[in-house]
């Protein structure tokens, strides 16, 4: 994979080469599937598999699940139905596993679907206690249907049937893997298909059910408890999903069109986070500005906007520049995850994603801001020698530095005269140094005070009351109360006086 990338790059302006080269890539995608596929299957056979079982809401990883194959859908025409209770299901099962059968069945009926056909998904239990029940999934396609002599070795490995329904060359890997697997949880899976009318899996998997609830989306959201702001599995209806409780929890936009795929992030996500939700790229960018959260979490395939050009604009806004980006998307292609890192966003996940991948890429970019903040505080707040700015955050920031060491001696010098000069309100300045630095406007503006102040100390350039009004503070008790708990001494003490 790695020459072609490389030979993908050199040959990009030639059509006929990029096209060769691409299949090549495509193949090479297709075999590694492949091999990765038979390891699977050599593993249940050797019985060495595993099982990892979580607790997780099963109805909207089915959602996800299916929602990955939206964009297929529409490339082929083929219309994609689900049944999925509008119900949080909470139960314990085993994520990896399910999902790669799913995926099968679903890939499965897409492949032998025609345009113009449809594909439907529809999930039950077959009881209603509390404890362990059966979950039942049914994928049913339109299309020609499997003849019935070839329906009792549909499970087999490497066998498959053509879509004029007769035996041809192929891998017949995915649906052997779903029947190990699904087997291997202690489930069953069947078939039933008619000749010129389409086909239907059945998958019947044992579940523990700890908790079935209703759905937090707002479309389940009853009139009541929104006029009177109730507070539905820890969202706050009245402030659009943002806990009220630990406001000192970063604060994550979730972009996604897709209502219980946002809800199902936001549940992986747990309590260490507060949310904000958008449902397309322009809401999305719009919210951006307004709150300035910690973090952007956004879906490419949007209406309105798409999480690309969402991406590049908030990239090249000065408001915003600087919130890391995580793009999550259907299409797997190395192609598209370029794209969507050239315009700018810092981290790139595939749908269906793993639960743990993405709490550790939010937890990672997050860290990364931390230690940048760090960083700039060290190189933009101390005595040593200033270190050329760079990127244009480090830009931005050396320019409102310039604004205000001009005007030190100003003791009046606002916020407001700032902004002004930069392009930026009052407030959106005031989020963007505390975004940069994790500190506040006043304080960022006290602390350059107080540096020229003890720059000047140290050079003897007058007595401390002097050097006091030149960095503009007019009471000097104060002076000498915030530059002790600055530099650990009073500024009498931190060099000689000049009398």
């Amino acid at each position: 994979k790695g020459p072609v990338q490389n030979l993908l790059e050199q040959f990009k302006k030639d059509k006929e080469a990029k096209a060769q080269l691409s299949l090549i890539q495509q193949n090479s995608e297709r075999l590694l599937r492949l091999v990765n596929q038979m390891l699977e299957l050599a593993r249940a056979e050797s019985g060495i598999l595993k099982k990892e079982i979580a607790e997780g809401d099963i109805t909207s990883f089915l959602k996800m699940v299916v929602g990955s194959f939206s964009l297929l859908a529409v490339q082929k025409n083929i219309t994609l139905l689900q049944q999925i209770p509008d119900q949080v299901i909470r139960v314990r099962f085993d994520q990896d596993k399910v999902e790669k059968i799913v995926s099968n069945l679903i890939a499965n009926a897409m492949k032998f679907t025609p345009q113009n056909g449809s594909v439907s998904i529809h999930a039950f239990l077959m009881e209603e206690i509390i404890g362990i029940q059966n979950l039942t999934l049914h994928v049913t396609d339109t299309g020609k249907g499997v003849p019935p002599d070839h329906m009792d070795k549909i499970f087999e490995r490497f066998y498959q049937v053509s879509e004029d329904g007769s035996q041809s060359a192929g891998t017949g890997i995915g649906l052997a893997l779903s029947k190990e697997l699904t087997e291997f949880l202690g489930g069953t899976l069947t078939v039933e298909s008619n000749v010129g009318q389409g086909t239907r899996f059945t998958l019947t998997l044992p579940v523990e059910v700890l908790e079935i609830s209703e759905s937090v989306t707002s479309e389940s959201l009853s009139a009541s408890a929104i006029a009177e702001g109730e507070v539905v599995n820890g969202y706050d209806v009245k402030s659009n999903g943002v806990q009220t409780e630990g406001l000192e929890k970063p604060l994550l936009l979730i972009v996604e069109d897709h209502v219980d795929l946002r809800k199902f992030i936001i549940a992986c996500l747990g309590n260490d986070y507060r949310f904000i939700e958008a449902s397309n790229g322009k809401e999305g960018l719009q919210k951006a500005i307004d709150e300035v959260p910690a973090l952007v979490l956004s879906d490419v395939m949007m209406p309105q906007m798409d999480g690309i050009e969402m991406c590049h604009k908030l990239k090249h806004d000065l408001r915003v520049s600087h919130i890391p980006l995580i793009l999550l998307t259907a299409k797997a292609t190395d192609e598209s995850k370029l794209s969507g890192l050239e315009t700018g966003a810092d981290d790139y996940l595939i749908k269906p994603f793993n639960k743990i991948e993405l709490l550790l890429k939010i937890r990672n970019q997050i860290t990364a801001h931390t230690r940048m903040q760090e960083k700039i505080r060290l190189e933009f707040l101390s005595k040593g020698t200033p270190v050329k700015a760079v990127s244009n955050e480090e830009k931005f920031l050396e320019r409102v530095r310039t604004i205000i060491e001009a005007r030190l001696t100003d003791e009046q010098l606002g916020v407001e005269t700032i902004a002004h000069e930069v392009g930026l309100s009052r407030s959106q300045l005031y989020r963007k140094i505390t975004a940069l630095t994790g500190i506040s406007m006043t304080e960022f503006i006290r602390k350059l005070r107080l540096l020229k102040a003890s720059e000047l100390l140290q050079q003897h350039w007058g007595p401390v009351s002097q050097v006091a009004y030149e960095v503009g503070f007019s009471n000097l008790s104060y002076f000498s109360k915030v530059f002790k708990e600055e530099f650990g001494v009073l500024p009498s003490e931190y060099g000689p006086k000049v009398e």
